[in-house]
């Protein structure tokens, strides 16, 4: 039983197994951070979804039309149609 359990076991292990190419990552600042700061949290995301980390250079402006007067916040659905104008990346990730 053993043997039978083992062959089944390779069958299903040495099946074609394709690599999926790394996750594209960018991330995008809305406000000055701090170089360490930074450094650090690009080792943490390449670290934590092993996967390729882009900064997208320069300060993007938040948009006007995103703040939130009652809440005192931008709203997300707004920033997320401006980030959808940067391409070739699978996710963009905006620091506030």
């Amino acid at each position: 039983m053993q043997i039978v359990y083992l062959i089944l076991v390779s069958l299903f292990v040495s099946g074609k197994h394709t690599a999926k190419p790394p996750l594209k990552l960018a991330v995008l600042y809305y406000a000055n951070i701090d170089e360490d700061l930074k450094s650090e949290l690009l080792q943490n995301i390449t670290a934590t979804y092993l996967c390729t980390v882009t900064e997208i250079k320069g300060i993007a402006t938040l948009p006007k039309a995103a703040f939130y007067k009652p809440r005192n916040r931008y709203r997300a659905t707004v920033l997320l149609e401006r980030i959808d104008s940067y391409n070739g990346y699978d996710k963009i990730i905006g620091i506030t």
